[in-house]
């Protein structure tokens, strides 16, 4: 085995690097530099099993032997997968750790990598990292928030949904115990979205608000929320299926990880309520 090394450096705290590495829609943007496909499976925690696959069923799996959050990953890989199966440990791969290593030199995060390989795939690594790592700097220095549903329904009916206020009031809102008593919603740039969002037993409640900069049904809206922060929301139709994707600038009060939660158990409320009508 041979161990190569990976330098980068981050305009961008820890946890927000942590967060773009690790979150599952940021990786698979970041790790195209090594399969168009690649995503990984995993709880991220220390002792438990990552499926890296390539979206053709094949990859690697591994264990996380050590995970210090906001500073350190390490892998130790142990055997390959094909057609979405784990295979017997072979000497390819079987022993071999990859780490990652956070530190917070002033102005920002400098992140360290290293991977075991066969003499053989060094070349390959030593174009594919920096690729990858550029793009990982890119995402971490103009960082927001992702999050991605596909709906069982074609685009026009998704944006209905999305846009008029009849259908807002049904699904705007993170779980059951909360509610979308109103929505207002000036649809053009320049125009204003008001909604109200309150728990069920009246204990709280708050408003949102944002203004439109970009309205290109049923495809694309731009906005900036009351506190100056952008979302851009897609819509993209592929056989009759619609990938929605919001991306959001995230606020400073609430954990990375939580507002992710937040915001994908919403459009997860969305898709659902979608596919629930006929």
């Amino acid at each position: 085995m041979k161990r190569l090394h990976f330098t980068t450096h981050m305009i961008a705290p820890p946890a927000q690097v942590w967060f773009t590495i690790w979150n599952d829609q940021l990786y698979r943007r970041w790790t195209k530099a090594f399969s168009e496909h690649s995503y990984a499976v995993s709880d991220w925690q220390q002792g438990s099993k990552v499926h890296f696959l390539d979206g053709k069923g094949r990859g690697m799996y591994s264990r996380i032997a050590e995970m210090v959050v906001n500073e350190k990953m390490v892998f130790e890989h142990i055997g390959e997968i094909v057609n979405n199966k784990e295979q017997p440990p072979t000497g390819n791969w079987t022993g071999a750790t990859e780490g990652y290593v956070l530190t917070p030199p002033e102005g920002g995060t400098r992140l360290e990598v290293w991977v075991d390989t066969a003499e053989e795939w060094a070349g390959m690594f030593n174009e594919m990292f920096p690729k990858a790592l550029a793009l990982l700097k890119s995402l971490c220095e103009d960082f927001r928030i992702v999050v991605v549903a596909t709906v069982a329904a074609p685009a026009q009916k998704v944006w209905d949904c999305w846009t008029l206020p009849k259908h807002m009031t049904q699904w705007n809102f993170a779980s059951p115990e909360w509610c979308c008593p109103r929505a207002e919603n000036d649809l053009r740039p320049g125009g204003k979205l008001n909604s109200r969002m309150e728990a069920r037993d009246g204990s709280m409640g708050f408003d949102f608000w944002a203004v439109y900069s970009v309205v290109l049904p049923p495809q694309q809206i731009d906005m900036e929320m009351g506190d100056g922060r952008k979302v851009s929301v897609s819509f993209v139709e592929t056989d009759g299926n619609t990938q929605v994707t919001e991306n959001f600038e995230p606020e400073t009060v609430h954990s990375l990880d939580l507002q992710y939660a937040g915001w994908n158990a919403i459009l997860q409320n969305f898709r659902a309520y979608v596919e629930g009508i006929r």
